[in-house]
């Protein structure tokens, strides 16, 4: 049986999440900008994708929720659809392993969850913690909707999701579409202060 490509994943969502994956898409392009050369694509190898040196260096996965009290738990489709394509990515070798791959979502992450344990570096990251929860989370749950996903992950070993989960960080409670605008217009000031200054 043949890898999965990732172009068997639709993102064809409604236009405000296509919209705020834009915006994140610019607003994560301008704060690289000092860190040197890359290439940015949206809707290619995920929803957002940085290349560097022609390799995929990162992958961003934007979940945009209309829902203010959204909340991202073990069972979310948000986080088991997104592993799916990571998971996807990672067999058919479209995006290989040592790559990072951001979840950046508008839902919050209450603590002692999966989400909460893949956080940014120093803010309470487990990765061995969050890898259990999703596996129970995998083996305990009757939603067919995931199961695809539960079985993709499932399907590798223990050592292999803990390599996964280590180059996978949750960045919940973002700003909505809005509140985003505002950020975007601080980095582009920056951005013009430092061309003015060179």
């Amino acid at each position: 049986m043949s890898p999965t490509s990732l172009s068997t994943f639709g993102a064809a969502g409604p236009m405000v999440g296509y919209l705020y994956q834009v915006r994140v898409a610019l607003l994560w392009a301008l704060r690289r900008s000092p860190a040197g050369d890359f290439t940015v694509s949206i809707e290619t190898l995920d929803d957002v994708s940085f290349e560097v040196g022609g390799e995929p260096d990162a992958v961003l996965q934007t979940k945009h929720s209309l829902n203010a009290m959204a909340n991202l738990t073990d069972l979310s489709p948000e986080l088991w659809k997104t592993m799916r394509i990571w998971l996807a990515g990672l067999e058919s070798g479209e995006i290989p392993a040592e790559t990072a791959r951001f979840l950046i979502a508008t839902a919050a992450s209450p603590a002692g969850r999966a989400c909460s344990a893949l956080g940014i570096e120093g803010d309470g990251r487990d990765v061995e913690e969050a890898a259990k929860r999703l596996k129970h989370a995998a083996t305990t749950s009757s939603n067919s909707e995931l199961k695809d996903a539960f079985e993709a992950y499932l399907a590798l070993d223990e050592a292999a999701r803990e390599g996964l989960l280590a180059r996978v960080y949750v960045v919940p409670s973002q700003p909505d579409a809005d509140p985003l605008n505002e950020q975007l217009k601080v980095e582009l000031y920056n951005v013009s202060l430092h061309h003015q200054s060179l």
